[in-house]
């Protein structure tokens, strides 16, 4: 017994810094390494979060350590400069950031269900196309170079129709197009699965949001009860949506009954994840939902690091190098080694950090663990089974 256990900590004890970067969840890339002036040197750096693919929030200059040939460099002078774009901004909404890309605020990723169901009566399939278009135009100023992205959801009336539109299949930044398909898609014929079409949505925009690196939202226009599955999903959708960080936003369109009917689950899916139901007539809608739209919907700016640094090596005509190690939640992620410049624009040097002890681990703890328990488990099957000597002698 107490073999089995040594060999189940010696396994454990190897590939606990394989787990440990399995849970990791940021990316760093460093480019632009250059030599600014004699004994600067200057470099650019970003920092995401790759479950979401947002940044992580603005580090500070003790979050970064520079290493020199090794050493931790105590009086490197490091001067930081955050560059975080204004999505609101119309000057600032996109910053030149390095000598490949720039930093492009991000509209939000929406995706808007609207019930056409002809159960609505009138005039409310018209009031959900009018609100629905509204609901876009609100933002259509915000990060004109990457504005929002928006699906449309269509709930069913049956299985031989499609949740999204043959003529708007994707999500897309063209508003003008996902009105015109909007405006022209035919009612559907008596309830409708709305519950279900949620559900897709939820599921669709939470996946557009994190390839984006945007929050994500989903906005649903209807009464919530004209529909054969207004119960069974609701714990499904609101587990989905916190899970995903979706916002649902419910905006209540319908005859009164309708909207008074416990069957109506808009409300409670709003609330249970940190939304907000929109009611009021056709004339105090507009004025509701731009109230919803400024509290919740935010669009994602972008964050990168202008830094620069005094090195100290010797001129003495050998090459020399530096290393930069980033805390980040109280893990501390660090670059290749790279050069220090010697003049000019050094060759470009991008990166995600993972430190050599967490690469030596990474390829050769875990077969190292495997090859470990096999021979310990040998040795202790062999030492069980080995046949007792006897003494030729013995009993005489």
């Amino acid at each position: 017994m107490k073999t089995w256990i040594l060999r189940c900590s010696l396994a454990l004890l190897l590939l606990s810094p394989v787990l440990t970067y399995a849970q990791a969840a940021y990316e760093v890339k460093l480019t632009d390494a250059q030599l600014l002036q004699d004994r600067v040197v200057n470099f650019k750096m970003r920092v995401t979060n790759t479950t979401t693919g947002q940044d992580v929030p603005p580090l500070e200059p003790g979050d970064i350590a520079i290493y020199q040939d090794g050493q931790l460099l105590t009086d490197s002078q490091l001067v930081m400069h955050v560059m975080t774009t204004d999505a609101t901004n119309s000057v600032s909404h996109t910053i030149p950031f390095d000598s490949q890309s720039v930093l492009r605020a991000s509209g939000a990723t929406i995706g808007l269900v609207t019930d056409l169901s002809v159960a609505l009566g009138d005039p409310f399939i018209g009031e959900v196309r009018t609100a629905a278009e509204s609901w876009i135009n609100l933002g259509n100023a915000v990060s004109p170079n990457d504005p929002e992205s928006i699906g449309l959801f269509i709930p069913r009336s049956s299985n031989s129709q499609s949740t999204r539109p043959a003529n708007a299949p994707e999500f897309d930044r063209d508003h003008n197009r996902i009105i015109g398909v909007l405006r022209t898609e035919p009612p559907r014929d008596g309830a409708t699965n709305l519950y279900g079409a949620i559900l897709e949505a939820v599921t669709a925009t939470a996946a557009e949001a994190k390839k984006r690196g945007t929050d994500s939202y989903v906005v649903v226009f209807g009464d919530g009860s004209v529909t054969p599955d207004s119960a069974g999903l609701f714990s499904q959708i609101v587990d989905l949506a916190n899970k995903n960080n979706t916002i649902i936003i419910a905006v209540g369109i319908g005859k009164t009954e309708n909207l008074d009917k416990a069957t109506n689950q808009l409300p409670n899916l709003a609330s249970s994840t940190n939304g907000r139901y929109v009611a009021g007539n056709s004339e105090e809608r507009p004025g509701n939902m731009d109230q919803a739209y400024k509290a919740l919907v935010k669009p994602v700016n972008r964050t990168g690091y202008d830094l620069a640094f005094v090195h100290t090596a010797p001129r003495d005509d050998k090459q020399h190098t530096f290393q930069v190690k980033v805390t980040i939640a109280g893990q501390t992620w660090e670059s290749s080694t790279l050069p220090i410049p010697i003049g000019g624009l050094a060759t470009e040097s991008e990166f995600t950090p993972l430190s050599q002890l967490q690469k030596f681990y990474l390829l050769r703890g875990v077969p190292a663990a495997i090859i470990l328990a096999a021979v310990t488990t040998a040795l202790a099957t062999a030492t069980r089974r080995r046949p007792t000597r006897i003494d030729p002698g013995a009993g005489k």
